[in-house]
């Protein structure tokens, strides 16, 4: 919170007195961004994927993307926003998953131990996931028998 002098007043929450803050205005400049800032990001010693096992390094690749697409593109509601919120989910899914990326370099690129079947788990429970997010995002707009149905394929995530 910014620290203020003097009196503080309110403004109401009208979207005409909002203050638009654009990041970027092209997919060029975001690209640019994410260069400087993820390698700015994973420089960071602390990070928890730094003191991560080989193994557990390369999953947290992949899990960085599927955490972040889904909680952008279901929970902060980019679905809503059709192809334009998919696309901006899809940035920022890539922005923390090149600085994994860039944190598993930094560790020299240890090669993980799992094999193929272990890759595919991983994507395995990304599908699950993402099932379980569509299904979800069906229960809030269905009715009736068709609601039911949803909350079943919710439940059972497929």
């Amino acid at each position: 919170m910014p620290i203020t002098r003097g009196n503080v007043k309110e403004s109401p929450a009208k979207e005409a007195l909002a203050i638009i803050h654009h990041n970027y205005q092209s997919v060029d400049q975001f690209i640019n961004r994410l260069n400087r800032y993820t390698s700015i990001q994973a420089l960071y010693r602390d990070s928890p994927t730094l003191r991560m096992s080989d193994d557990d390094q390369a999953h947290s690749v992949l899990s960085a993307f599927t955490s972040e697409f889904l909680s952008r593109f279901f929970a902060y509601k980019g679905i809503e926003d059709g192809t334009h919120g998919m696309s901006l989910s899809l940035l920022q899914s890539m922005f923390v998953t090149v600085v994994k990326m860039k944190q598993w370099q930094l560790g020299g690129f240890k090669p993980a131990h799992s094999d193929s079947y272990e890759t595919l788990a991983q994507l395995r429970k990304f599908q699950k996931e993402l099932n379980y997010w569509i299904a979800d995002w069906h229960v809030s707009k269905s009715r009736g028998w068709q609601k039911i149905y949803w909350r079943v394929r919710r439940k059972m995530r497929w």
